[in-house]
C-alpha cells in the first residue's frame, strides 16, 4: 500500500533550504518538509525498480524512514506504485522541479536527511559495503 501520493506544485522558483509546496491526491496543498531521507526513482529505471523491490522487504518502520520521489506524471507513478507493498511516503515530481533544484541527471539518487537538509548518498559505495558485510 502506497500512503500519501502527492504531486509537487508548480512554482517559479524554490530552493533546496526552503519548504516546497506540494498537492496531494485530494488536491490539497501540502509543504515538503526534508524530514526524512528521500530516495528519487523513475517509472522506466529498471535499477529503480530494484531499489523499490529492496525497500518494500524492509521493516514498516524502515519504510516510513523514507519519502519516495518520483519523477514521471502522476498517472504513471500511481500505476508504478501499485506493484510495491511500500508504506513511504511518496511524491510525484510531475513538472521537474525536484530534478531541476537538485541537479538530478541519472537515477535512482538518495538523500540523507541531516539538519533538514538533504545530502546526496553514493549508492555505489553502500552497495560496495554491503557486500562486504
Amino acid at each position: 500500500m502506497v500512503l500519501g501520493i502527492s504531486v509537487l506544485g508548480r512554482s517559479n522558483y524554490f530552493s533546496k533550504n526552503e519548504e516546497i509546496t506540494l498537492i496531494n491526491q485530494n488536491k490539497e496543498e501540502v509543504i515538503y518538509k526534508s524530514d526524512k531521507d528521500v530516495l528519487v526513482v523513475s517509472t522506466i529505471c529498471a535499477t529503480c525498480k530494484e531499489e523499490l523491490d529492496q525497500l518494500s522487504k524492509s521493516s514498516k518502520s524502515e519504510q516510513e524512514q523514507v519519502n519516495i520521489i518520483v519523477m514521471s506524471t502522476f498517472e504513471q507513478a500511481c500505476a508504478f506504485l501499485e506493484q510495491y507493498d511500500i508504506q513511504s511516503d511518496v511524491y510525484v515530481d510531475e513538472y521537474g522541479e525536484f530534478k531541476s533544484e537538485y541537479g538530478i541527471t541519472t537515477v535512482p539518487k538518495r538523500y540523507q536527511c541531516v539538519n533538514k537538509e538533504l545530502v546526496e548518498v553514493d549508492l555505489e559505495a553502500n552497495e560496495r559495503m554491503d557486500g562486504k558485510d
